[in-house]
């Protein structure tokens, strides 16, 4: 069995896998394994894991800042493979009507 513990913000995440080898698990937890431990905005550590569903039904996974706001999205590369890490971009504000 293949395990990574990883501490981001105030929780901790694990992955894992009985039958994935090294390689593969690897590029597979590389999201959680770049993550940094401070948001890219405020500096703070009260991050969380997120996912948002928009209305045609498309999920977002990103990491959002309790303290202000901010995300890092995760992308997904073209071909399916697995996900990588948007830079941090400051809290979403909707435009006034």
């Amino acid at each position: 069995m293949i395990k990574i513990t990883k501490q981001i913000g105030n929780s901790t995440l694990e992955m894992s896998s009985a039958d994935a080898n090294l390689q593969d698990f690897i590029r597979e937890a590389g999201v959680f394994l770049d993550m940094d431990e401070k948001c890219g905005m405020c500096d703070s550590t009260e991050i969380t894991l997120t996912t948002r569903k928009v209305q045609d039904g498309t999920k977002f996974t990103e990491y959002t800042c309790k303290k202000c706001g901010a995300r890092r999205p995760w992308g997904t590369y073209k071909d399916g493979s697995g996900f990588f890490l948007k830079p941090w971009a400051p809290k979403y504000e909707k435009p006034e009507a």
